[in-house]
């Protein structure tokens, strides 16, 4: 029996479960070695009870949060309760396993055990620079099957019953370029699930594991009951939507809302993507619950409660269900297009609190050279910012992370320029046309590397450089993501997505992200903020002319 259930005594410990969350994940940010977590936090944590549902999801990219309970479901499956133990921890990135979404991102699960039994689990999942694989970083745009970006770690123990697995961190080191950085980031991981279980144990000593238990399934409960309450709002019908995102293969969601559940369907999607463009099922749902807690509780608690009445259907083998082996590094990209779809088909049904599409991509910019100064292996991975969707009465806003980056934060210009072998010369906003409209989009940046190393080679991946991210009632779409290289020789080619693309010593990398998309007739935005805008330099005097029909002479 629960020694305490009196209901400030289960408030309190449900917020103490919030309070470890957010612990851990400055743990994790203050110990990794590789600036990708400990500058960008390019990480998530959460807690998980003894069944593997999501408790508390603390920050970081809600990509990697959506999907730390199937990753703790497929440690369960495949030890056993019997063979999980006090003081083990595992360690996981393989995607053929549920709650895994590519070889980067590696997941440390920690059982937490109290009077003897089971409680709770915690977990992280953070973004490796490198982990083996044909190329340096480990993501290619040219791969074609799994075996080629790196190594897999298939749910094993690191640690057993207390006892160090040194044969895994042999291997480890064994497959990745950067072996006391990829080894510092996992102890890091490790060190951050423990201040978790420490704390947990803490608790579960102070108020009794029942009582913990009756806080979670409470609070699991109450994720349900916004949730549904959310729904039972929305107008029930079934919706449709596609889109052809850059590769010409147009794709389609389906989504149906009835008074208790949003049933998504993708499964007129039956191939998979060209290369490595395609995501685990764990992955697809990961980016449809962003959308989806936008429309249903963007204020409330995420957790297991929170989506027991989302289904997401889709066809194995496709790109938004890859199995084994297909090629699945840049799966952050079809996770995003699911979540984009959703968003489309929700914002009009709820434009109190959805806005017009957003950058969209990460615009993901990965380059590896020898630092000119060191002679040390560079292996940079880098997001970047854009602008987010207008929407009723709000311009977007500017230089933010695509929704699956949540709390990931820009790199700062002097870790690149002293650590990179490059030197930024230009970080701003740009005045592309695009997201114009009664309420604007958030303006997307420039971001200029001049190369300094003499053997820089570069990949990226960005999404939405054919069509920019949709406008709504009215509001124009906004511009594109794409990446030029200014040669030496004085031409400039534009790119959006390339592998091993050798950079000269010199030549310069300018990151061009996409405005998002605005929303209500341009010629109806108040003049007082198009001449902000202008003097702001988001636009110029021209396209206040040609786009909101502003007459106003500034040549002077």
């Amino acid at each position: 029996m629960a020694k305490n259930t009196d209901p400030f005594t289960i408030e309190i410990i449900q917020n103490s479960l919030l309070a470890i969350t957010d612990e851990m994940f400055v743990s994790y940010g203050k110990t990794a070695v590789s600036s990708t977590i400990f500058e960008a936090l390019d990480c998530g944590v959460a807690i998980l009870d003894a069944d593997s549902r999501l408790t508390t999801s603390g920050k970081g990219a809600p990509l990697f949060i959506g999907m730390m309970d199937g990753g703790v479901k497929s440690v369960i499956q495949k030890f056993g309760r019997e063979y999980i133990h006090d003081g083990d921890v595992f360690i996981a990135n393989d995607v053929s396993t549920l709650g895994h979404n590519h070889l980067n991102d590696v997941s440390i699960m920690v059982p937490v055990f109290a009077e003897g039994e089971l409680l709770a689990w915690t977990a992280n999942k953070g973004h490796w620079s490198d982990i083996g694989g044909i190329v340096p970083g480990s993501l290619s745009y040219t791969s074609t099957e799994i075996y080629q970006e790196g190594l897999q770690l298939p749910n094993v123990k690191l640690i057993d019953r207390g006892h160090t697995n040194q044969d895994v961190i042999d291997i480890v080191r064994a497959n990745t370029r950067l072996p006391d950085t990829s080894t510092g980031d996992m102890w890091a991981g490790v060190a951050a699930a423990r201040v978790g279980q420490r704390r947990l144990i803490e608790i579960a000593e102070k108020y009794g594991a029942d009582t913990v238990q009756l806080a979670i399934d409470g609070l699991l409960d109450y994720g349900e009951s916004i949730s549904r309450r959310a729904i039972a709002e929305l107008p029930n019908g079934t919706y449709e939507i596609e889109d052809c995102f850059d590769d010409e293969e147009p794709v389609k969601m389906k989504m149906t809302i009835t008074d208790e559940e949003i049933i998504v369907d993708l499964r007129e999607n039956t191939a998979p993507a060209k290369g490595n463009l395609n995501c685990p099922y764990d992955g697809t749902v990961a980016g449809i619950k962003i959308s989806y807690v936008a429309l249903t509780c963007p204020q409330g608690p995420v957790n297991e409660g929170t989506f027991r009445p989302l289904k997401v259907l889709c066809t194995p083998g496709s790109r938004f269900a890859a199995e084994r082996p297909m090629a699945v590094g840049f799966y952050f990209e079809p996770s995003m297009q699911a979540t984009d779809l959703f968003w489309h088909i929700a914002a009009p049904l709820a434009q109190d609190r959805m806005t017009a599409g957003h950058v969209h991509s990460v615009c993901a910019l990965l380059y590896q050279c020898t630092h000119p100064d060191t002679g040390e292996n560079v292996i940079q991975v880098e997001p970047n910012i854009g602008g987010w969707g207008a929407g009723i009465g709000k311009d977007g806003e500017n230089g933010q992370f695509c929704c699956f980056d949540g709390d990931t934060f820009t790199m700062p210009v002097e870790m690149l320029d002293e650590r990179t072998g490059c030197l930024v010369e230009q970080y701003s906003f740009h005045n592309e046309d695009g997201g114009e409209g009664e309420f604007r989009g958030g303006k997307g940046v420039y971001l200029d590397y001049r190369v300094l190393a003499e053997d820089l080679r570069l990949a990226t991946i960005f999404t939405r450089h054919k069509s920019g991210p949709w406008g709504m009632n009215g509001g124009r779409d906004g511009s594109l993501n794409y990446v030029e290289i200014h040669r030496n020789d004085g031409s400039v080619e534009r790119h959006a997505n390339v592998s091993e693309m050798p950079v000269a010593k010199g030549e310069l990398i300018r990151v061009v992200s996409a405005n998002g998309g605005g929303c209500g007739d341009p010629k109806n935005r108040p003049r007082d903020k198009t001449i902000e805008d202008i003097k702001n330099r988001f636009i110029t005097p021209k396209q206040a002319r040609v786009h909101y029909g502003f007459c106003k002479d500034f040549s002077q």
